[in-house]
């Protein structure tokens, strides 16, 4: 099989400032059953400014980055597609547990020439009988994408229009349809979705109006609307703006666009 790069994000912090839902033993959850269910592959563990320590994670990881802030869900995702070793990168949240055949199922996808993402079956994510290319309702919390075919063709997630968090995935979905690209979906597998464990805080999801502001003034619709509610994608293809997104690099940042630091320490 196919070798695969696992990026996991995280940003964890005191109980006070942790969703409701929030299990501290939820990343060491999913990373066991990585471990249990997956062959071929490296884990990239990316620590986007937590205030706990989560250093244990090394013992587990093949590649360990931390920011020394938060910078936003689409910098650290692009970290990890950055450090991936192998062409097939999965992101998968530190919410999840996945289950056996998970990264076959999404590999199944790519057999298809113009697969630009892959899902196995999530939860919370509208249930689907075979392998089929979807419109709406694509999960943020596991999916695959090619290095050399995705990003190389749509780019990297947008980090100066969507941060913290929020509508980054809607957006590079909006751009890799546009493309020419496609989104499938494969039930051969399933992975659970301990939803809004990590980010349903106002601090990180308060700001979701203004990312919605931000996405409609970028393609000129609502991403939302048409992703997740009652339109259809397709109508408004044509009006996405496909510039080709490049990762933030360390003056980027320093040069104050979230008044940050260093971008990241790689161990």
């Amino acid at each position: 099989m196919e070798n695969v790069s696992i990026v996991i994000l995280f940003f964890h912090r005191d109980l006070d400032k942790m969703p409701d839902n929030y299990d501290p033993d939820m990343m060491k959850d999913c990373i066991d059953s990585i471990y249990q269910n997956t062959k071929n592959y490296e884990l990239i563990c990316v620590d986007n400014g937590s205030t706990t320590d989560e250093t244990w994670v090394k013992e587990y990881a093949n590649q360990y980055i931390r920011f020394e802030e938060n910078m936003g869900i689409s910098n650290g995702w692009n970290s990890g597609i950055l450090a991936a070793k192998h062409d097939k990168v999965i992101i998968l949240g530190d919410d999840t547990i996945v289950s056996s055949g998970w990264t076959e199922a999404m590999l199944e996808c790519f057999k298809y020439k113009d697969c630009g993402a892959a899902s196995p079956q999530v939860e919370g994510m509208p249930y689907r009988d075979k392998i089929q290319e979807v419109w709406n309702w694509f999960p943020g919390a596991c999916f695959m994408l090619s290095k050399s075919r995705t990003v190389k063709k749509v780019g990297y997630f947008d980090w100066k229009t969507f941060f913290p968090c929020n509508l980054e995935d809607t957006d590079y979905w909006a751009r890799l349809l546009a493309s020419g690209l496609k989104l499938y979906t494969n039930p051969q597998a399933f992975v659970q979705h301990r939803m809004g464990a990590t980010l349903h805080v106002d601090d990180l999801s308060g700001p979701f109006e203004r990312l919605r502001q931000r996405f409609i003034k970028k393609h000129g619709f609502d991403g939302q609307r048409y992703f997740y509610m009652d339109k259809d994608i397709r109508e408004v293809l044509h009006l996405v703006n496909k510039t080709k997104v490049m990762p933030a690099n360390e003056q980027d940042l320093i040069r104050g666009e979230y008044q940050s630091g260093n971008l990241c320490i790689v161990k």
